[in-house]
């Protein structure tokens, strides 16, 4: 018999958090479920610990990979065998309110459509918790132009507000009609490796006819401090270069150039996030000359140098205040200091 609900859980070297994550999912009063893990090549025991549960939870299967790969990689892997009626994921380092997918389910209208966006998220810092909804409430639409609002809102700029900001790029907040990605061949591309979830979100949502949502949150996502997103990665600028590469030829040929339009713009977000990921992680030993040349290298690329001198006036002050320090010259101490003092409140040291 089918089940209604395909939950895709992606697996690399996530043993210290996996117990807590497949617990959650096993737990939910929602039991129509098949739970495919995949395991990505991963190194500690978090392998073990899959084909563990496999054995207590006939619900659950386990793939594992012959090759490391990313992300995006086991997210196929998990659609390719997936045969519940609906598709979402969870990440391994994450986890679910009991009642989640019951309570997702009952806030449906009904089924006749192709995505189905919950209310976002709770964000768990090492020391306290905050609530951060990135989801757009309670909302139904068929609409192309509605659908293409919410494409916008795919690569956000957070800075105009601090919190309760619509983010609608991320995958596990989202449940997806498995008939829906089948029929359109929606997979992850495996060349996009910066935010590739909202990548793949710009595809479906390009070809739904139908999305609704709801105010109600129930997944805990975590701010892990080890995991790939927060290492540093010398090669994230070029990647994320490459992506609007993807995200500009992927608009105009949809004949979307009204949203190209605005694509500068809502890179900033991006750039501030490299801040930490690149040019002033702690895995960075380069000096400190290097490091503000290569910044300011960066920051007056094309794309970037457009955006920074676009019309602010709609932001918030904090804002405003971070686009006239990247319009100077002596913008990168200051910038690193407000991060620094971010980074260490959110990891409680």
């Amino acid at each position: 018999m089918q089940p209604k609900l395909s939950v895709i859980v992606p697996v690399y070297n996530g043993a210290e958090f996996l117990n807590q994550c497949l617990d959650s999912i096993i737990a939910q009063t929602f039991e129509d479920m098949e739970i495919i893990i995949v395991d990505n090549k991963s190194t500690d025991k978090s392998g073990l610990i899959c084909d563990e549960y496999a054995l207590r939870d006939n619900r659950i299967k386990v793939i594992h990979r012959e090759e490391h790969g990313w992300i995006c990689d086991s997210r196929n892997e998990g659609i390719r065998v997936a045969v519940g009626k609906w598709i979402t994921f969870v990440d391994v380092d994450d986890w679910l309110s009991v009642d989640y997918y019951s309570t997702v389910f009952d806030k449906m209208p009904n089924e006749d459509m192709d995505i189905f966006c919950t209310g976002g998220y709770f964000v768990e810092y090492t020391l306290n918790k905050e609530v951060l909804t990135t989801g757009a409430g309670n909302f139904d639409i068929n609409q192309k132009d509605q659908i293409h609002n919410m494409i916008r809102q795919l690569f956000p700029t957070p800075i105009k507000t601090r919190k309760g900001y619509t983010n609608h790029g991320n995958v596990w907040d989202k449940l997806y009609k498995t008939e829906f990605i089948k029929n359109n061949d929606l997979m992850f591309p495996e060349d996009i490796l910066y935010l590739d979830d909202a990548f793949f979100n710009l595809l479906a949502f390009e070809k739904a006819d139908r999305i609704a949502g709801t105010d109600y949150i129930g997944y805990h996502y975590r701010i892990n401090p080890d995991s790939i997103t927060r290492k540093y990665r010398p090669d994230w600028p070029d990647k994320m270069l490459h992506l609007y590469d993807r995200i500009e030829k992927n608009l105009k040929e949809n004949e979307l150039n009204e949203i190209v339009e605005e694509i500068p713009q809502r890179m900033l977000y991006s750039l501030y996030s490299l801040i930490g990921s690149t040019f002033f992680h702690p895995s960075n030993y380069q000096k400190y000359t290097e490091k503000r040349k290569a910044f300011n290298q960066f920051k007056n690329t094309t794309v970037f140098r457009e955006a920074i001198w676009k019309e602010c006036k709609d932001y918030s002050l904090k804002g405003k205040l971070f686009v006239f320090l990247l319009r100077t010259p002596f913008c990168f101490p200051f910038i690193l200091n407000q991060y620094r003092r971010k980074r260490k409140w959110r990891n409680g040291r």
